[in-house]
């Protein structure tokens, strides 16, 4: 039987925990009770660029990754040795259905084997595909002393006792996840708070009224200028073979507690087999404009409350500037490695990009930076709406970029050294200057049987000076299938959808006839 498995790959996705893969791999943690373990992604330092499957689907166990002192002075040969640090590439949560995205951190770097076709034995590797595979040892380990105890397990009761049980780095949750994981203290939590009755469950947690979202996410600036009220629900999924008396006899008395101000829960809830829902509220009133925050509201066994929480809601609210004129003027900031200044501003309505300027004082070295702008508009991948750039600087350069954005969206703007570039003096200063200019047509196509095609341009922010310009760069002609046909596939095992019903996979061929002529311009 197959215990652990461990994926370091993935990709964006505008919709967690949808598709097909995420019900088969789900279906290994519920039903086969298999631990999955899967990297984050490598789309840091940005907030929400956990990647899927990793950090978007319930049930996996989603790792970032760190880069310790030790790490910096024998693999990566730096000159100082640096405080424990994320590493600046790490992919950042939540996930757009409010996931905490990043369950645990482990060391990301490693000398590795390679291919031979490299002609090199070893290479020096780094990345989330490195902290996965470590982590998921670390879990191996507990597991084997699991079993050579004779102390049973599910996945739920394994990933619970990792993330009360990690070690803080200092770093928000969001970056980190829950710590770094801690492999004695897992093992030592699972002997001392052994529930057989856990071996027939796990809760799940969804908010209905979210598109059955895992997390409360609060990003714009409708969400996050007043109180919002939602109702949670907390239901017990029964494993494969429970006998329905010990579903009918469930019953578990809860104690619901918040670890921000900012975020209210009841204090008590008594949960049944059918579930229970209970509301909670945020207020972020108080909260500090250009700041993200996090909390969970966290749910206890009442009998017995030394487990630790039992199940965790997280709640993401992101603060934005609001603009008042087309121009925003950050302060100098000092940056040392590792640091990064985040800056979240809602984006005026009528602005479709905006011109971004570096300028640099007073620093002793060149060093690297990295220069992050992102949106998340629903139903979209962080591909669409993400401007990601390295850029070096030195004293008494400027830097200038332009970046697309989506109006009335909020926009998190990310400039941070990068964590091997050396020296702590100096300062940079950021300036963000907005524009808009909004087309009538998003792609202008002139029909042969029209003389004259029209488009209007509207500048709704500001004035803006245009210099129009247009080239012919594609023509286009529509072709039907010669040979359209849809035939199945080999009655094999692998051409067939798994399930009661085996459905067979088909394929669709069309063949085309065309002739590719060459023009010269």
């Amino acid at each position: 039987k197959c215990d652990i498995i461990n994926m370091s790959y993935g990709e964006p996705t505008g919709k967690p925990n949808v598709g097909r893969f995420p019900p088969l791999a789900t279906e290994l943690v519920k039903n086969h009770k298999i631990v999955f373990v899967s990297s984050a992604g490598n789309s840091g330092p940005a907030l929400s660029t956990v990647g899927a499957p990793g950090g978007t689907t319930k049930g996996l166990i989603s790792v970032g990754a760190i880069v310790t002192p030790d790490m910096m002075a024998v693999e990566y040969s730096l000159l100082e040795r640096l405080p424990e640090i994320q590493f600046t590439w790490s992919s950042r949560g939540p996930a757009q259905n409010g996931a905490l995205g990043v369950n645990i951190s482990a060391p990301g770097g490693a000398i590795a084997p390679v291919p031979n076709w490299t002609l090199q034995k070893n290479m020096l590797m780094n990345g989330t595909s490195m902290s996965s595979p470590n982590a998921c040892g670390g879990l191996s380990l507990i597991l084997s002393a699991l079993k050579a105890n004779k102390i049973a397990y599910t996945p739920f009761t394994l990933r619970r006792a990792i993330e009360n049980t990690a070690r803080s780095t200092g770093a928000d949750a969001l970056t980190v996840g829950n710590g770094v994981l801690q492999v004695a203290k897992a093992f030592t939590c699972m002997s001392k708070t052994f529930d057989a009755s856990e071996l027939d469950y796990f809760l799940d947690v969804i908010i209905p009224d979210r598109d059955n979202a895992v997390g409360l996410y609060l990003r714009e600036i409708s969400e996050t200028s007043g109180i919002t009220e939602t109702d949670v629900k907390v239901f017990p999924e029964f494993f494969n073979g429970v006998d329905n008396k010990k579903k009918i006899a469930f019953e578990l008395r809860i104690t619901l507690k918040s670890t921000v101000k900012w975020v209210e829960a009841p204090q008590n809830l008594v949960l049944m087999n059918g579930g229970r829902t209970f509301k909670v509220r945020v207020d972020p009133r108080d909260l500090a404009p250009n700041s993200h925050y996090y909390g969970e509201v966290h749910g206890y066994d009442s009998e017995y409350p030394d487990k630790g929480p039992i199940f965790r809601l997280p709640v993401t609210l992101i603060k934005p500037v609001q603009m008042t004129g087309h121009i925003l003027k950050l302060p100098p900031t000092k940056f040392t490695p590792g640091y990064i200044k985040r800056t979240f501003v809602s984006v005026p309505y009528g602005s479709t990009w905006a011109e971004i300027t570096l300028r640099a004082s007073s620093l002793e070295t060149n060093r690297l930076f990295n220069f992050v702008a992102l949106q998340t508009p629903p139903y979209t991948t962080l591909k669409t709406h993400q401007e990601d750039k390295y850029v070096w600087l030195k004293s008494n350069d400027e830097w200038k970029h332009q970046i697309r954005l989506c109006p009335g969206y909020v926009v998190e703007l990310i400039l941070g050294q990068y964590w091997s570039s050396l020296g702590d003096s100096g300062e940079v200063e950021m300036i963000v200057e907005f524009h808009g200019l909004s087309s009538s047509a998003k792609e202008i196509v002139i029909d042969g049987t029209e003389t004259i095609t029209r488009f209007d341009l509207q500048a709704s922010l500001r004035d803006e000076e245009i210099k129009p310009e247009g080239k012919l760069l594609m023509i286009r002609q529509t072709i039907r299938p010669e040979k359209p046909g849809v035939p199945r596939l080999l009655s094999t095992e692998r051409d067939l959808l798994p399930g009661v019903e085996n459905r067979q996979i088909s394929e669709m061929i069309l063949s085309y006839k065309f002739d590719q002529v060459t023009i010269t311009i």
